[in-house]
């Protein structure tokens, strides 16, 4: 597994995964309508790494 920071490539596989029913069930903050709302959030969570203050985000890739 990596930690990581977000970036722009992964907008995609966040909303992806935002449709999986155990995130629905589980996680349901993490669940987005559009993949444009999952856009605006990870941006949102990107510009924390520059910041003092938080929430800092960071995923965990597994690798395969």
């Amino acid at each position: 597994m990596i930690i990581t920071e977000f970036d722009v490539s992964m907008i995609g596989s966040v909303y992806k995964n935002s449709l999986d029913d155990d995130v629905k069930r589980f996680v349901p903050d993490e669940v987005f309508e559009t993949e444009k709302e999952a856009r605006k959030t990870v941006l949102s969570l990107m510009g924390r790494y520059s910041e003092d203050t938080g929430p800092f985000v960071y995923p965990v890739l597994r690798m395969a």
